[in-house]
C-alpha cells in the first residue's frame, strides 16, 4: 500500500505545477508587454519632445533615414496631419517595417485603444526589442538634430551684431600699505 502513494503524489505535484505554469504563463508575457509598451511611449515622448527644439523638416528627415526607403516624407507627413505626433509616428512606422501590416491597419487598432505592447502582440512580434532599438535610433538623430539647430541658432545670434562679452581683466595689484601713523597719546617722550 506504501507504494502506490508515491506516484500519487508525484502526480499531485506535477499537476500544481503545470497549473501555475498555465496560469502565470500568460501574466508574465502581459508584463513584458506593458514594460515593452511603457518603454516605447517614453521614447515617443522624448522625439516630442526633441522635436520641438528642432526644424520639422529636419525631424522628418531623421524619421525616414531611419527605415532607409521603406516610407518617405510624405508618409510622415501625412501622419502629421492626422494629429500624430513624432513619437506616436516612429513607433508605428518600426511596427509596420517589423511585421508587414500597413500602417493604417495600424493605426486603425492604435485607434481602437490599444497600448503599443499589446499592438505588437497582436502582431505577432514576440520580442519588442528590434522595435525599441529602432525608435530610440530615431530618438537620438532627433536629439542630435535639435541640439545642432540650437547651436546654429546661436551662432546666428553672435553674428547678428551681439557684442562680445568684455574681456577679463587681470589680477588687481596689491595695494602698498602706507605706514601707520602714532597716535599723540602714544608718543615717547
Amino acid at each position: 500500500m506504501g507504494g502506490t502513494k508515491q506516484p500519487l503524489r508525484a502526480l499531485a505535484v506535477a499537476m500544481l505545477v503545470l497549473m501555475a505554469v498555465f496560469f502565470c504563463g500568460p501574466a508574465a508575457g502581459q508584463e513584458v508587454d506593458s514594460k515593452g509598451g511603457r518603454e516605447l511611449t517614453e521614447l515617443g515622448h522624448k522625439i516630442d519632445k526633441a522635436s520641438n527644439r528642432a526644424a520639422s523638416d529636419r525631424v522628418v528627415e531623421k524619421i525616414v533615414a531611419e527605415f532607409k526607403g521603406k516610407f518617405t516624407e510624405s508618409d510622415v507627413q501625412g501622419l502629421r496631419k492626422q494629429g500624430l505626433g513624432f513619437g506616436e509616428i516612429s513607433i508605428l512606422l518600426a511596427l509596420a517595417s517589423k511585421s508587414g501590416k500597413s500602417v493604417d491597419d495600424i493605426l486603425k487598432m492604435r485607434r481602437s485603444g490599444e497600448g503599443w505592447g499589446e499592438l505588437a502582440h497582436d502582431l505577432g512580434l514576440k520580442n519588442l526589442g528590434s522595435i525599441i532599438r529602432s525608435v530610440r535610433a530615431t530618438a537620438k538623430g532627433v536629439d542630435r538634430g535639435a541640439l545642432a539647430g540650437s547651436e546654429r541658432r546661436r551662432d546666428g545670434l553672435e553674428q547678428a551684431g551681439r557684442p562680445d562679452k568684455p574681456e577679463k581683466f587681470g589680477r588687481a595689484e596689491r595695494m602698498e600699505r602706507h605706514e601707520r601713523s602714532v597716535r599723540p597719546e602714544q608718543r615717547a617722550f
